[in-house]
């Protein structure tokens, strides 16, 4: 009886070590490749150009803050798994410097975008006005 309980013991020892052995092996690492946070990086800022930018043009600290909805958004996007490894990303490996520099990159363009074609109206208005001017001018002197 006491061999029996023993070996039971043992059994139970062995099937407690090997499920720590397989919880153990299944963990991915917290560290996380240089080629993977570059391309954790370009996929941030691919969505921040194709998605969110025409969405939402303005950003304010706390949406882009760890926990904020841009980061949320942006982190579900790339498939981060796990807080600290979405922590250290955004935090640390430059995750949110690069949805904050796409933003102010898109912003920037589409504000010269808009100066470039108020100029040209502008400029267009001026000339086709002149031109305007010039014609009635021109009718009004006496041949």
């Amino acid at each position: 009886m006491a061999a029996d309980s023993e070996e039971r013991g043992q059994e139970r020892q062995e099937i407690n070590d090997s499920t720590t052995i397989s919880a153990e092996m299944q963990r991915l690492p917290e560290e996380v490749c240089k080629q993977t946070l570059d391309d954790w990086r370009d996929s941030a800022a691919e969505y921040v150009r194709s998605e969110l930018f025409d969405k939402k043009q303005f950003i304010t600290d706390e949406e882009i803050g760890m926990g904020g909805s841009i980061q949320k958004l942006v982190c579900v996007y790339i498939n981060i798994s796990g807080s600290e490894r979405a922590r250290s990303f955004w935090e640390e490996r430059g995750g949110k410097e690069t949805v904050r520099k796409t933003f102010r990159r898109n912003l920037q363009a589409a504000q010269n975008a808009m100066k470039l074609a108020f100029r040209g109206k502008y400029k267009f208005r001026k000339r086709h006005s002149s031109l305007k001017s010039s014609s009635t001018s021109l009718n009004d002197t006496p041949l």
